[in-house]
């Protein structure tokens, strides 16, 4: 999986940037409970989260339902606490 990441440019870029790194197993992202990417330095990401396989690493496989809705909930969860942190702020947001 980590070569899928290596071979998309902008996830290759991202890389480079020390925004995100491979999870533990090599199967992905590194992700918090949240699907936040952790960065290089460790330290979960306020603005770029992770959802579907390349968070399988800390999620595991998202082949049944419970494991394919518990990820976008946390990730929901998270995302309306950041929202809220805002306070009519603009936001941009990249789906």
């Amino acid at each position: 999986m980590w070569t899928v990441v290596q071979s998309n440019r902008v996830l290759r870029t991202m890389t480079a940037g020390r925004l995100l790194h491979a999870d533990p197993h090599g199967l992905g992202i590194a992700v918090d409970q949240f699907a936040r990417a952790i960065g290089i330095d460790s330290t979960p990401s306020r603005d770029l989260s992770v959802a579907g396989p390349l968070a399988r690493g800390y999620f595991g496989e998202l082949m049944g339902l419970p494991q394919v809705s518990l990820q976008p909930e946390r990730l929901a969860v998270y995302i309306a606490e950041l929202l809220q942190s805002f306070e009519g702020q603009a936001l941009d947001v990249a789906v």
